[in-house]
């Protein structure tokens, strides 16, 4: 088997779509529970970029990081730019309701904690996306299990999470969201289990 990973264009085409997705979700006003086309873009398009995310995880590479390799690795690919879009939004929006924003905390520092761990609206998704990477990565670099039995436990604990979210004992955040973890794991299980002719489905119905 050659080693070289050929690109798969119809993942492209998947994140082509969600992205169109996500741009509907939020054309459409009103809530999701009082607009049926954006109650059936949310039903699907997050779910599907945290399972397209896990599908496209390089697990036994990941496992191989050091923890400082790690850190640069998705400071530099995730988070880094990221910030910079949080530092600008914020700015924008204290400066646009003239500093009332900040005014509503008790202390400056106290805003920035707030607001990282429950970003804006729309500035979750990479926070989110990476504390749930950073799940994965702990498990699979310090328990050192087999890649099968590491996805089972994955997907055991995103299950369990997400039983005591809804049960009311863990709290979610908009960062951390355990249904999130349940459709990542999904994800990994496809690319090991159910092989990449569903991309291919995406392809002809697309």
């Amino acid at each position: 088997m050659s080693d070289v990973i050929k690109h798969n264009h119809s993942v492209d085409i998947v994140k082509g779509w969600e992205i169109i997705a996500v741009m509907l979700g939020h054309i459409f006003l009103g809530s999701a529970e009082e607009n049926i086309p954006r109650y059936l873009i949310y039903a699907f398009h997050m779910p599907l970029f945290f399972f397209v995310s896990g599908y496209l995880l390089n697990i036994e590479k990941l496992g191989t990081l050091s923890l400082s390799q790690y850190i640069r690795k998705y400071a530099k690919r995730m988070l880094g730019w990221w910030f910079v879009a949080w530092v600008v939004y914020t700015v924008s929006v204290n400066l646009m309701y003239s500093g009332r924003v900040i005014a509503d905390y008790e202390s400056t520092l106290h805003f920035i904690i707030r607001n990282i761990i429950y970003p804006w609206g729309h500035l979750w998704f990479v926070p989110g996306l990476f504390v749930t990477i950073t799940f994965a990565y702990c498990i699979n670099r310090f328990l050192r299990l087999n890649k099968d039995k590491m996805i089972a436990l994955l997907l055991f604990i995103s299950l369990v999470q997400m039983i005591l979210s809804y049960s009311g004992v863990l709290p979610n955040t908009s960062v951390i969201r355990y249904h999130n973890l349940l459709f990542f794991s999904l994800g990994i299980i496809c690319k090991r289990l159910i092989i990449s002719e569903i991309w291919g489905w995406f392809r002809c119905i697309f």
